[in-house]
């Protein structure tokens, strides 16, 4: 039982207080603890051969609504030669319309812009709710020489069907691909669709992996 628990529990003691609040802390305390558990699990299994490290690039404000938000980062290995970061927090935001989310990114180096980024992501995701299909500007390019400059919320279609879904007791939660792309490409999903920006992607080979590529529309 933490410090926090323990004073709770003194105080209601002391008090006289119902224990129902209490209970309710602590089930809900043990509840996030094993939804964190089994995601680091779920990362861990799927990636058995990459090595696992757990990053934060502090935000305040960030900080005090997602105070255990991280992000793993996973070496190249035989899953992927790229480097993988997934985030790990976000799914206690509550989102009606897109479920309990994480988001994952994929980068060719192991570069801290990646790191703010997801979080940053992470703190845009608590005011605004995004989704599968969402997109969001960024202001500046992601990275130098880059015409990159929104991001797509899109399934993770780099890796098998089952990284997407992590099952955790009473639900899951649902890991999403935040996907660099140019405005060019964000004003023609707008007009045309996500599945033709998709289809557009697919049929060029898109090399989602470099941050330099050409707009391919």
């Amino acid at each position: 039982m933490g410090e926090a628990a323990r004073v709770r529990l003194f105080m209601h003691i002391r008090t006289g207080e119902s224990g129902e609040a209490l209970l309710a802390l602590m089930q809900s305390r043990l509840h996030r603890d094993a939804v964190y558990t089994r995601l680091d699990q779920h990362i861990r299994s799927f990636f058995s051969e990459h090595t696992v490290t757990y990053l934060r690039w502090d935000v305040r404000q960030l900080n005090e609504v997602l105070p255990r938000f991280s992000i793993a980062r996973i070496s190249p290995g035989p899953k992927t030669r790229l480097w993988t970061f997934v985030s790990s927090g976000v799914w206690e935001v509550d989102s009606e319309s897109s479920g309990h989310l994480e988001f994952m990114f994929l980068a060719a180096e192991d570069d801290p812009r990646v790191v703010q980024l997801l979080t940053m992501t992470a703190h845009y995701h608590v005011s605004n709710r995004l989704g599968v299909g969402h997109t969001f500007p960024l202001g500046d390019p992601f990275m130098p020489k880059s015409p990159c400059d929104h991001i797509l919320v899109s399934l993770p279609y780099p890796f098998e069907p089952q990284f997407e879904i992590c099952h955790v007791e009473g639900g899951h939660l649902h890991i999403v691909w935040l996907l660099p792309i140019t405005s060019a490409e964000r004003d023609y999903k707008v007009k045309e669709g996500l599945e033709a920006l998709e289809s557009r992607f697919e049929e060029v080979g898109l090399q989602y992996w470099k941050s330099d590529r050409a707009s391919v529309i």
